[in-house]
């Protein structure tokens, strides 16, 4: 057994440190040398304090936290929030099944503890290394969402067993109970549509109200559909004026070229870090800089920084994406 581990162990991760460094270029003038260079020129500009200039600060369950290093339960949180709750609800069916019902998994599956003990690791190494190295994490769970396959693996096991004994009564109740809830899941995930990584459970309370617990758009993808409905939704375009726009929580030169892309509308970019007047804002509530005072009491989001009335919203089951303020 330990040699077969041993062997497997060694091929996966040949499997994946080939297809690491086919789809990462830097690394292609020498396969064998240049991956680890780089990693270790991370690692100095990570601890030099180079790679988080950026991203400071982020608003994590309903908290500005440091990036570097991030909370030791980020991953924990972020996964825990980020589930649907059929999953979670799998995850403890799981463990109830352990204690009573061992002897079917062991029966079901070769190396079933070697196997489980493995998935653990896969989950656990992410977590660790958050803790003990100077790496920053942000925006959820997007710089782990490789994990997310493996997390379906024990409640899948879960629902495998349902199944397997679906004569008992137990075993009906809890299906239906865990199929009711993939049904609400699905038509949560249609409302939210195409945004589904802003995607929170219901242990995080009001779905509306989840922009004081997580920056939910942290890829802006929502300003496209949002500076779309300018010209049916405001008088910016038929006003005549040069109007004065800033940008938060969004790289201006994309916001500039989604604003070009209107007709007949007369802008001109300001920069958010100008004090200067400026007639309108376009935002998420993604964390703002403060350049000159980057400490923990003035850390803001920029629907905190920015007041005034929302022409424009981008909404997905009540929450605002993003807005024209």
């Amino acid at each position: 057994c330990l040699k077969k581990f041993t062997f497997d162990l060694i091929l996966v991760l040949i499997i994946a440190y080939l297809i690491t460094v086919s789809f990462w270029p830097h690394a292609h003038v020498n396969i064998f040398t240049e991956p680890f260079k780089l990693l270790l020129l991370f690692i100095e500009r990570s601890s030099d304090g180079a790679n988080v200039v950026a991203l400071p600060w982020m608003l994590f369950n309903g908290n500005f936290v440091e990036t570097n290093p991030p909370p030791n339960s980020y991953l924990i949180i972020s996964f825990f929030h980020k589930l649907p709750e059929f999953i979670l609800l799998s995850y403890v069916i799981f463990i109830y099944l352990i204690f009573t019902n061992k002897k079917f998994f062991l029966i079901q599956f070769n190396f079933f503890w070697s196997k489980v003990f493995l998935i653990l690791f896969i989950f656990l190494f992410p977590i660790v290394s958050f803790i003990i190295s100077p790496f920053i994490a942000y925006d959820g769970l997007r710089l782990v969402i490789y994990l997310i396959p493996y997390f379906c693996i024990i409640p899948g096991l879960a629902i495998y067993y349902l199944i397997y004994n679906f004569n008992s009564l137990v075993s009906k109740i809890l299906i239906l109970t865990i199929g009711s809830l993939i049904i609400y899941y699905l038509y949560v995930f249609a409302l939210l549509t195409p945004y589904q990584y802003i995607y929170l459970n219901r242990f995080n309370g009001k779905f509306a109200n989840a922009y004081n617990k997580y920056e939910n758009d942290y890829w802006g993808t929502s300003f496209k559909e949002l500076i779309k409905k300018i010209p049916t939704e405001t008088n910016l375009i038929s006003n005549n004026k040069k109007n004065k726009i800033i940008f938060c929580g969004y790289t201006p030169f994309l916001g500039k070229k989604e604003l070009e892309k209107l007709k007949n509308l007369k802008f001109e970019l300001k920069s958010i870090y100008e004090k200067s007047d400026y007639d309108y804002v376009i935002m998420t509530n993604r964390i703002i800089e403060e350049r000159d005072n980057n400490i923990l009491p003035k850390v803001k989001t920029c629907f905190e920084k920015f007041d005034g009335t929302d022409l424009i919203k981008v909404e997905r089951n009540g929450l605002m994406l993003s807005t024209l303020r």
